[in-house]
């Protein structure tokens, strides 16, 4: 996957599956920054940062599934991607990525992939670039 435009992808380091771990040091968030910048190390253009929380891991106080992951870039939309799981869903993120990058603007279409159905439960939040 060659990357042509910059991008920021966020890490959420708080993320995890056991409650008692959420946003502490043990979270599985802090191991899945580790294994996104080696799975992403060959993208200079991809800026791969850790961030306390993305408010994707948990609702009404129970985690529903681990790791968030935010995706933005200048002039295109910002997507927050859940429910990931560190090494097992390396393909998915990478397609995604793909896809954010397959329009200028940013918006991602699951629909443009022969596995949409397994992409679109990740596709939680999606923020428009801010208008000139």
């Amino acid at each position: 996957m060659a990357i042509k435009n910059a991008a920021t992808v966020y890490v959420c380091t708080s993320c995890d599956r056991n409650p008692a771990q959420l946003e502490t040091p043990q979270a599985e968030g802090f191991a899945y920054l580790a294994q996104v910048k080696q799975l992403l190390k060959n993208q200079p253009s991809l800026q791969v940062c850790g961030v306390k929380c993305l408010g994707g891991c948990e609702a009404n106080g129970t985690p529903n599934g681990c790791c968030s992951i935010g995706l933005t870039a200048t002039g295109k939309h910002s997507y927050v991607f859940n429910q990931l799981m560190p090494g097992t869903d390396d393909d998915k993120l990478l397609e995604l990525i793909q896809l954010y990058f397959k329009r200028p603007n940013g918006r991602i279409h699951c629909s443009e992939s022969p596995r949409a159905d397994a992409l679109r439960p990740h596709v939680t939040t999606c923020v428009p670039p801010p208008k000139n």
